[in-house]
């Protein structure tokens, strides 16, 4: 995601974001460079994360933060991220519960 680092995008609402594995086979979340992204491009409100279910895994935390770093966020779309990407505190934060608060 190197190249999140050299774009400012302040208008943007909409990001999706596909992601394929390297000839390595590997790919790493760079919450550093997607969080300093995102406060460049606070008004974002549709997130749209994909790939190959092999290589796309965002560690747990890296995973909250970016809703931390997304106030405005009101679409959330994952599809076939790596199934590690999800514990259960994640998911019980995501959950709506009528009556609750914001867990994330």
């Amino acid at each position: 995601m190197c190249c999140l680092d050299h774009i400012s995008a302040p208008a943007l609402r909409r990001l999706i974001l596909r992601f394929y594995p390297m000839r390595d086979g590997e790919f790493t979340w760079q919450e550093d460079s997607f969080t300093a992204f995102q406060l460049r491009s606070p008004d974002i409100t549709v997130l749209d994360i994909g790939g190959d279910s092999e290589s796309l895994y965002i560690p747990h935390q890296a995973f909250k933060n970016a809703f931390l770093h997304a106030p405005l966020l009101t679409s959330l779309s994952l599809e076939r991220c790596h199934p590690l990407t999800f514990d259960e505190e994640t998911i019980r934060a995501l959950s709506y519960m009528p009556g609750g608060s914001n867990r994330v």
